[in-house]
């Protein structure tokens, strides 16, 4: 986080009250392009077209590697970093 602006958002998939779904559609309604990255527990096949459409930058099975759980949110915030120019 810089200041007060969020820089990534990590969420599980199924959660009491709005799972990451329903976040990641109510961030991109209201404007948001922070990057979201999903946990589950459960294969994402089904819904995972549908989610790139709205802007998820990636999701892993849960319990992540932690290896890898790094690589995607650095993946995710490289992303959405400003580029400095040569």
């Amino acid at each position: 986080m810089c200041g007060d602006t969020i820089a990534l958002v990590l969420s599980d998939l199924m959660m009491p009250v709005m799972g990451g779904e329903a976040l990641l559609r109510a961030m991109r309604a209201r404007g948001l392009t922070t990057p979201v990255v999903i946990l589950s527990g459960y294969p994402l096949e089904g819904e995972l077209v549908g989610l790139k459409t709205q802007g998820l930058a990636g999701w892993l099975l849960k319990p992540p590697d932690l290896d890898d759980l790094a690589r995607l949110l650095t993946q995710a915030l490289e992303s959405t970093a400003p580029q400095m120019a040569e």
